[in-house]
């Protein structure tokens, strides 16, 4: 009991609270305690849910980490991708396939070979409006597109 009343006076003193405390102040400091413990949780689960969906989305092509591009059953995802006229264009793209993959875009420039269970960053100016198609070389059926905006 002592030791929990040390504590108790311990975090009185560092918030600067009145008192000693009573008994019933103790209580009534647990629950507010507690209380917003069990808000902070709600707050950090939305936020991991906000910067999750985020991320799901990509936040554009320019965003912090840049788009995520999957490359899986000879297929990729997501199939459309936007960006913006004169940025940089960032792009992580992740090979889960067993085979070797390229990340191709002709009209831009860029011809990326990718390992199999591999990855690269991809960067790229893209100066113009329009949609770009970029494609696997080596399995044409893999393709998708940039829709670059103003």
């Amino acid at each position: 009991m002592l030791i929990r009343e040390f504590y108790y006076e311990e975090a009185r003193q560092i918030c600067n609270l009145p008192g000693p405390f009573s008994s019933a102040q103790l209580t009534n400091y647990k629950f507010v305690i507690r209380d917003s413990l069990k808000n902070l949780k709600r707050i950090a689960a939305a936020l991991v849910i906000f910067l999750s969906a985020a991320s799901v989305l990509g936040c554009g092509a320019n965003g912090a980490g840049g788009a995520q591009i999957a490359m899986k059953d000879y297929q990729f995802a997501p199939q459309t991708i936007h960006a913006r006229v004169g940025e940089t264009a960032r792009f992580v793209v992740k090979n889960n396939d067993a085979v070797a993959h390229t990340f191709t875009v002709k009209e831009l420039g860029v011809n990326q070979n990718i390992p199999a269970r591999g990855q690269a960053v991809i960067e790229f100016q893209t100066p113009t409006q329009g949609v770009f198609q970029y494609v696997c070389l080596p399995h044409p059926n893999m393709r998708g597109t940039i829709e670059v905006e103003p």
